[in-house]
């Protein structure tokens, strides 16, 4: 008789904690991130360290909150990407929070300074925006996911007038170093031409 009151004192406690469990309300984050790959194109100065152009690409990517509570969305680059000697990319928003289902673009501007083949991810990190404690930038904590990226810079071809611009430029210099030495030449004849008929 003991033992079927401890079996049942013991299947209580299990249906109890089953019972607490289940009473717990779950959250999971869910989110979409789009495009899944990009593949950008501009072109950079021909001589870039006498500009100051750079080659500029804006382009839009969409979020969407799928889960039944408001999410916070933090944006960040990596990679490449995230290599301010080659570009940088600007966020026309770094942080958005989006409502059950809400679906919002944001403009992403790449700045681009060297010529080659870069790649990196866009990452989108979403994370409750109930919690109290804000996710910092480059955070792992969340779900993140990530629009891959590549960028191909290429050397503007410069114009006619810069090359001729620049050709003259060279001509007048040496020019102007050809006119020096013949000056110095002609004065050191000159001079020793002085001192024979000083003798």
């Amino acid at each position: 008789m003991e033992e079927m009151k401890d079996i049942v004192k013991v299947i209580g406690i299990i249906v109890g904690f089953l019972v607490g469990i289940a009473a717990i309300p779950v959250y999971a984050l869910g989110g979409s991130m789009g495009p899944a790959r990009m593949t950008l194109r501009t072109e950079v100065p021909f001589l870039p360290f006498l500009s100051q152009d750079i080659g500029i690409i804006e382009v839009p990517i969409r979020v969407a909150n799928t889960a039944n509570e408001p999410e916070k969305v933090v944006f960040f680059a990596t990679e490449d990407l995230n290599n301010s000697d080659i570009m940088t990319v600007e966020f026309a928003e770094e942080q958005i929070v989006l409502e059950p289902n809400e679906e919002r673009e944001v403009k992403v501007i790449f700045k681009v300074r060297k010529v080659g083949i870069f790649s990196g991810n866009i990452v989108a990190l979403f994370s409750s925006a109930s919690e109290q404690k804000d996710s910092a930038i480059g955070s792992k904590v969340g779900l993140r996911l990530n629009s891959k990226v590549t960028v191909i810079a290429e050397s503007r071809r410069p114009n006619i007038l810069y090359i001729g611009g620049i050709a003259g430029g060279i001509l007048v210099l040496i020019g102007m170093f050809l006119h020096v030495r013949r000056k110095r030449k002609r004065e050191r004849e000159v001079m020793r031409n002085d001192k024979e008929q000083k003798r």
